[in-house]
């Protein structure tokens, strides 16, 4: 497959139409426009529309690879908190670091994520009673360890799985005494009303 084009008739300020990318293809990945960095994180141009460049300055456009991005609950009993997204027009919810969609078949979000760039943490995070939300993780279980999203490049499709810590229960001891039982003498009580306390 060719991995780049030259185009060497263009009119200086001239339109040109960018092509849907015909020629080029990436195993598990998504073409979705053309940008002026490789880690799509320059400007952006949508494949098959036409813009005008200045055919004395060379320019180059990389493809925008993307690949999906899965955020697994990790749990059956827990809830999305979809309140923090607001709804886009193709089901989805969008937050301010992109758009995520839902996958009806798996009950799972996902994301569209460049390839070989780093991708931001969304905003939306499941929650369940009794537990709270640590962090996301390429792993399941008690040795999991969390994601770091600002210094791991995205090289393929994956899933990340919510990372769950039980929320501590706080002991309460109620003790009840009655100085005038005269069944309460074993108890030396100057030590018992010094050491005895309700733990919170």
């Amino acid at each position: 497959n060719k991995k780049s084009v030259a185009v060497t008739n263009m009119i200086n300020n001239g339109e040109y139409k960018l092509n849907e990318a015909e020629f080029f293809e990436r195993d598990g990945c998504i073409f979705t426009g053309w940008n002026t960095k490789a880690d799509g994180s320059g400007k952006h141009y949508d494949a098959g529309k036409t813009y005008g460049f200045d055919a004395k300055k060379p320019t180059t456009l990389y493809a925008e690879w993307k690949v999906k991005v899965y955020f697994d609950k990790n749990d059956a009993d827990t809830l999305w908190n979809e309140s923090v997204w607001g709804t886009s027009n193709d089901g989805g919810y969008i937050d301010s670091d992109g758009r995520q969609y839902y996958d009806n078949g798996d009950g799972r979000y996902y994301t569209l994520a460049n390839v070989d760039a780093c991708m931001k943490e969304p905003q939306i995070k499941p929650s369940k009673q009794g537990s709270s939300f640590k962090f996301w993780s390429r792993t399941k279980g008690t040795s999991a360890e969390a994601f770091s999203f600002s210094n791991s490049k995205i090289t393929e499709e994956m899933t990340l799985y919510a990372g769950w810590s039980s929320d501590a229960l706080v002991p309460l001891h109620v003790f009840t005494y009655d100085p005038s039982d005269d069944d309460a003498d074993a108890v030396d009580r100057d030590s018992w009303r010094k050491t005895s306390k309700v733990e919170l």
